[in-house]
């Protein structure tokens, strides 16, 4: 997966994630076969599930990244519709599907009235890593104060397009999760040096 990091200042604050992945870049049967784990062998699975969660999630925090399919909202504190290269938009791969991933803004006026942005006016580059956001109508004050929101979904819609050193270092640490169950995925992060070295690659964050 090519990476092109573009650092330019961005309107984006109080960024929360809204909707849980859709699904894991781990699946429960991929880190079962993982850990030599018979798939008939149910005791452990409600613990497994939630390794991989916790794997997968500090994974995306270090690397700065969204794995699959997860909405975010971010409220905006400022918003120049001059930025002729739009926005980069936080926890890429930026995801746009018109139907089943819009991207949504909407935006307060002086009168408390709230707008809705009309879909044919908000464009968007998925291709650059981060994507970018452009509005082409106007959602700011003269001095580009804004009030506004904005909800989009990032990573992929596949599990198997995450990328293998990735997915790797999920079931790394959701591995050693299970056999040391005291054990936080930071702490396994910050002690293991082979997770480090499969996340180098994909590093967006510039954390390496």
């Amino acid at each position: 997966m090519p990476w092109n990091l573009v650092t330019t200042p961005t309107p984006f604050r109080s960024v929360t994630r809204i909707v849980q992945p859709m699904v894991e870049a781990v699946s429960l049967g991929e880190l079962k076969s993982h850990l030599r784990i018979e798939h008939d062998v149910a005791d452990d699975d409600d613990f497994l599930v939630g390794a991989i969660a916790a794997a997968r999630m500090v994974v995306e925090e270090r690397l700065g990244m969204t794995l699959t399919a997860t909405r975010w909202r971010a409220k905006l504190g400022e918003w120049s519709s001059c930025g002729c290269r739009g926005y980069e938009v936080p926890y890429p791969p930026l995801l746009v599907e018109p139907v089943r991933f819009p991207i949504v803004v909407t935006w307060v006026d002086s009168d408390g009235t709230t707008h809705t942005v009309d879909p044919a006016d908000i464009t968007y580059d998925v291709e650059e890593i981060p994507g970018r956001l452009r509005v082409g109508v106007s959602i700011a004050g003269p001095c580009c104060e804004t009030n506004a929101t904005v909800k989009w979904w990032a990573g992929v819609v596949n599990p198997s397009d995450v990328p293998a050193n990735i997915r790797a270092a999920i079931k790394r640490i959701a591995g050693q999760l299970y056999t040391n169950r005291g054990d936080t995925a930071e702490a396994v992060m910050a002690r293991d040096a082979g997770v480090d070295s499969l996340l180098a690659a994909s590093s967006i964050a510039g954390r390496y």
